[in-house]
Parts: C-alpha cells; structure tokens; sequence
C-alpha cells in the first residue's frame, strides 16, 4: 500500500487561500473555530446571491429583478435601443432566481453620467454572466460592462470569441493593435471555430468573470483564479472616457459589440484588483468563504452538470462547484467522455439510410441555443460514435443519451447497442419517453479485449423511428470499477470539450497556521452519491479528505478503500519513514447506501490510529510493510486540508459537507 505522491497544490493557491475579502449576501457563515478545532470548513447553505452593498469602495451595483435594471449605488440607467433586452429566470440557487438579461441584440443599458466609474486608478470589476457563443470569423465581440471604448479610452469588460477579456487604455506601445491598448484574455473553454461549425458546446449556466488595475497591472480572471487568472504590466494613466457606462453594448450602438448572451450582475469597486481581492469576489459568490474571512479554493477541469434546488438540469462551469444544500458539496460522478462528438450527432458514422439533421431543438438546461440534433433511422440502420483514445482492455463502462421523441412522428424503438463489448442492448421506447427530454442511462457496457468499445444507435424494428438526441457519453466513471447498475444521474455528463482529461475535482482549504501538537484528529461528514454502496467496487481510492504536508511526501487521509475491499481506512504515511503506510480500517457492511456519517481519524502522540464511525469506535491497525512499529505524528501546521480527493486524484464519489482539524486524538472535542 505504499504510493507514490505528489502534491498538486501550487504556492499560489497556498497564498491566495488564505485571503479575505468581501461577502455575498448569504447569511452569516458558522462561527470560526475554537478550542482544539484548528481548521473548520462547512458546506454553505446559500450561494449565488449579490454581492453585498456595504462596501465603501462599491460604486456601481446593478442586477435584475426580472422586470427591470435595479441599481443600488445611485447611478441611472436607461434603455437605448429598442425594448429593454428580455429577462429570464435562473432557479437554481438556495436564495430564489437570479435574473438575466440578454441577449442585447437591439438595445443596450446606458448610464447618465456614471462618473464614478472613470476610474484612472486601482478598480476592480466583476460581472455574474451566461457566455454566448462567439465563433471566431463571425465579427462579433460581446461588451458585457464598459466605461470607454477598447483602442480608445477607458476599460472594457467583454467576451471576445472563445475568451473573456479586459481592454484598458492608457500609455505606452500597448500590447494589442493600437498604441496604448492594453489587453489581457482568459479562456471561455466554449468552441472557437467558423460559425456554423459543430462542437461549439454552451451549456454554461453561468460565469463569474471579474478584472481591473492593481498598481501599474492590469488583472482578470474566471471563476477561481488557480489557473484562469492572468495579468499584464502597463504604463501610464487611464486614458479619459468620454463615452458614458455601458451594459451589453458600446455606447456608439456598433452592433458588431452586442453581448448575445446573458447579464445577471455587474458591480465596480474602488479597489485594486489584486490577486486575493479578485478571489475573495468570486468566492463571495460560489459559496467558498470560510467562517473566519478567509477563502477556499476549488479547481475541477471542465463544465460539469448539477440538479439546482428549482430540480432542474443546470451546467456550471470550469472551477464551479456543484452543492447540494442538504448534502453539501458533490464531488465525482464524472469520468473522461470518450465519444468525440457528444453534441454533434451528424458527425457520427451512418448506415442503412440513417440521417442527422444539426441543430434542430433546444437541448437540456440553460444554453438557450438549438444544438440538439434530429435523427431518423430507417429499419435497420445504424448511427455509430466516433471513440477518442482507448479504455482499459475489458473494463466495465457507463454511458448515456438525452433523448425525445419529435412531436407528431411515429413511435417506436430505439436500442443503444455495445458493439465491440458483450455488454447487453438497451432499447428506448420513443413513445414511453414522449416529447419531453428523458435522460436514459446505459449500464453495463464493456471494451473488448484491446480497450475499444462502441457506442451504437440502432433501429431493429420494422419502420422508420425519429427522434431528437443530445449529450451521450461513453466513460469509465471515476477510473473504473463494477458498479453493478448503479446510475450516476445527470452529473454524469462532460462535453469533454477542450480539456480531455478526467473530471477531478477537489477543494483546497488554506494552509493550516496553527499548531496541532504531539496529537490530531481528522474529521468529515460524508455520504456517497445516492443508491451508491459504501462499499462500491471502484478500481481507485476515495478520498473524502486529505492533509498534505509541504514536503509533499507525509500525509493523512480518510478514504474508502479500491476493489473488494471497501473498507473505511484512517492513512498515515511519513517522508522521515521512506513512506512507510500506516492505518486503521472498518468494514463499511452496516452502512446504508448513500447514507451520510460522521468519519474521524486521529492519531496518539505515540503513533496508534484510530477510526470512530458516528461517535463510536471502529477497525482495526494494518502497515505496509506488515508489522511498522508505531512512530509519532507530525504537526500538521504548514501543510493543507484537500476535501473532496487528494493529491493522487482520487475522487469522493459523493457529498462531504464538514471537515474538520483538531489538535490532539480526542474524538470528543473535535467537533462544532
């Protein structure tokens, strides 16, 4: 059992962690901790709310209450243009529906005056959006919230393409076409090709995008700023704005700068835009501010789907978490979409007649935009994915399709078939599912003996079926394992877009500062995913949380064990020790299927480890190799908690919404 590691947390994300910053307008977060809890992270409750109004630096404050532009810092603004761009509701947050507007084709909010936006100093910006789509070729560039015009004057907040982007003007040779245009990007992840074009996936529900001035830098970033966040040095003052503030659009009309997507929230402060400042704004929104002021980090790769408390399908992007209310923070349930076209149906293989018409409805969730396609299969015929990279040979696999039949065809059935694998058919009766999105979930697919395996759409009966299909998948959920029929639910889908790597996702809390002693505890509330056994067959680890000390070598880790085994373990494994595992393990036999515990782990200042379920005391000490006699703890002060999965990347599969770091092995104290 020993492994090798590898610490995936950067000094940046150490630093910016600990940062504080403003809030959002959830209620207040728990108490910080006291006594012997060092460290203590809860899963919020609330999320998506405004920013709050209560700082003096605020100067600009404006969302949607669905019937009109609401702005708090006193600033007016009026429709030019046609009617006042359309609002829609978003319901899947705790606080009631946010409101978008958009998109701004033929109008625009304009300012009167707005002077406290021309900002020749330190400024920060921020903006809660939906992207559009922005192919490359198609001439358009959306402004989301401006006070100048880019190559001009001012700073610009937009979607230009396939990024998010901040134009400041000032001195200097400037950085992008004209003299002292500066400009700084980061990437929207959504398809940059010709318009037209397939794959261009916006399933985005929403983005928080902020940027702005921090001394002679000009600074952005999306989301979280572990690897979206990007910076330039500039020279000289703001050029003077003329033009008055802007939302949607330039204040000159060009419609080639109308944002096509959806605004919920702008706001601007006084204040530079520095890297904790900037997270500390984005924190505030997603839930990620922890009860002492400072801010956690959560990374994960790529777009990932969630139920909201509205019960709808909803997408959150890169580096946004997805949380239950109740449950907490879900981690997992995503693998690696191995099919290469999930939302492009004509781009599969067709036989026997089959056809695919693109674009011809609109799919599940937010994206607003007719991407899903339409198929008809004659009897007989076929409609086979294209498959990226290979799976382990012989492998058990989990797939999907959003299927609904088109209103007035005729009925029948369609049957998803594993064409290189033994795994068995499934058929799809169209007129059980009807006209409205079904999401079906294939089980029990396998590869063949040299990792491939096939993704089929057939039709086996005697007449012609039509239907509109979107977001199959084909993966191996969480780097494998039999999992019987057990159905992840909808987080199961990935685009796969541009990342192409596997859908870990973690949460990074601040680096520990204070001392835990000759002694610790670690503490989480945990439960797997819905209908999954504790004991489920997984091929890796699940880690529900881990403290990585800054070697990057000792390490601590409440985990369900791989395989068979499905044991609940306590791991300690020291770098003074050449790695050496200790640990303690329990059965997971008497625990419901996706029920929620109180796991602790702690360790004697004599080395003995210990595990207690819900209170009570359980399992057993192993080491590998056998028989380590026990040595003693280290301080876990300097290094950092990791909820969710570790350094290795091995994924919860479920909810955690409590962890906790104690100084000393009393599992009595080590509680809020």
């Amino acid at each position: 059992m020993r492994l090798a590691r590898s610490r995936t947390s950067l000094v940046a994300l150490a630093v910016l962690a600990g940062c504080h910053g403003a809030s959002s307008s959830s209620p207040p977060p728990p108490p910080p901790p006291s006594g012997p809890v060092v460290q203590a992270w809860v899963s919020p409750t609330t999320w998506g709310a405004p920013w709050q109004d209560g700082a003096s630096t605020l100067v600009q404050h404006a969302r949607f209450d669905g019937a009109s532009l609401v702005e708090t810092k006193g600033i007016s603004w009026s429709t030019v243009g046609a009617a006042a761009p359309a609002q829609r509701a978003f319901g899947g947050f705790p606080d009631g529906p946010r409101y978008g507007a958009g998109p701004f084709d033929a109008s625009r909010f304009q300012a009167a005056g707005g002077d406290a936006l021309d900002l020749r100093g330190d400024m920060t910006v921020c903006a809660v959006v939906k992207p559009q789509l922005n192919p490359l070729v198609d001439g358009n560039e959306g402004i989301i919230v401006a006070k100048g015009l880019q190559g001009e004057s001012g700073w610009v907040l937009m979607q230009m393409h396939d990024q998010f982007c901040f134009h400041y003007q000032a001195g200097g040779a400037g950085s992008f076409m004209t003299p002292g245009q500066w400009m700084i990007t980061t990437s929207t992840h959504l398809g940059d090709a010709p318009a037209g074009s397939r794959n261009q996936e916006l399933n985005a529900s929403y983005v928080v995008v902020c940027a702005g001035r921090d001394g002679d830098t000009i600074r952005m970033s999306a989301n979280g700023v572990a690897d979206t966040m990007q910076e330039m040095t500039i020279t000289g003052a703001m050029v003077a704005p003329t033009e008055p503030a802007t939302i949607g659009g330039y204040a000159n009309g060009d419609p080639n700068h109308a944002f096509h997507g959806r605004v919920y929230e702008t706001a601007v402060w006084k204040e530079a835009a520095t890297p904790k400042n900037l997270q500390a704004k984005l924190a505030a929104f997603q839930g990620l501010t922890l009860a002492d002021g400072s801010v956690a980090t959560y990374l994960r790769p790529g777009e990932a789907p969630f139920v909201g408390v509205d019960g709808q399908y909803h997408t959150t992007w890169l580096h946004g978490p997805r949380i239950d209310p109740a449950k907490g923070f879900l981690f997992g349930l995503q693998g690696y979409n191995r099919l290469a076209d999930p939302e492009a149906l004509d781009r599969w293989t067709a036989a026997g007649g089959a056809a695919v018409v693109a674009d011809q409805s609109e799919p599940p969730g937010d994206s607003e935009r007719a991407s899903a396609d339409r198929v008809t299969l004659p009897a007989g015929a076929t409609l086979t994915a294209t498959q990226r990279g290979t799976f382990p040979a012989s492998t058990v696999l989990q797939g999907q399709l959003w299927v609904r039949q088109v209103p007035g065809s005729a009925s029948g059935t369609v049957v998803v078939k594993d064409g290189r694998g033994p795994g068995a058919d499934l058929a799809i009766d169209l007129a059980a599912i009807g006209t409205g999105w079904t999401r079906v979930f294939v089980p029990g697919l396998r590869t063949d003996p040299t990792g491939v395996a096939q993704f089929i759409l057939a039709n086996t009966s005697s007449s012609q079926v039509e239907f509109d299909a979107w977001g199959a998948v084909l993966t191996e959920l969480a780097g494998g394992g039999d999992l019987g029929g057990f159905d992840p639910g909808p987080s199961l889908y990935s685009s796969g877009g541009t990342q192409g790597t596997e859908a870990i996702d973690k949460l990074l809390l601040p680096p520990l500062t204070q001392s835990t002693g000759s002694g610790y505890c670690l503490s989480v509330v945990a439960a797997p995913a819905e209908h999954l056994p504790w004991s489920a067959r997984f091929a890796s680890w699940r880690v529900a949380a881990e403290w990585m000390a800054a070697d990057g070598q000792t390490w601590s880790q409440l985990r369900v064990g791989a395989g068979t085994s499905g044991q609940l373990c306590l791991d300690l494994a020291t770098a003074a020790r050449g790695g050496e595992t200790r640990w303690a393990c329990a059965p997971t036999a008497g625990l419901a299927d996706g029920s929620a515990h109180e796991v602790k782990g702690c360790v004697t200042p004599a080395g003995e480890l210990h595990l207690y379920v819900d209170g009570a005391a359980a399992g057993t000490a192993g080491s590998d190799p056998p028989g380590l006699p026990n040595v003693p703890p280290p301080d876990l002060a300097g290094g950092q908690l990791t909820v969710g999965s570790g350094a290795a990347d091995h994924n919860w599969n479920g909810y955690v919404s409590k962890a906790l770091v104690c100084k000393g092995s009393d599992p009595g104290p080590c509680a809020l």
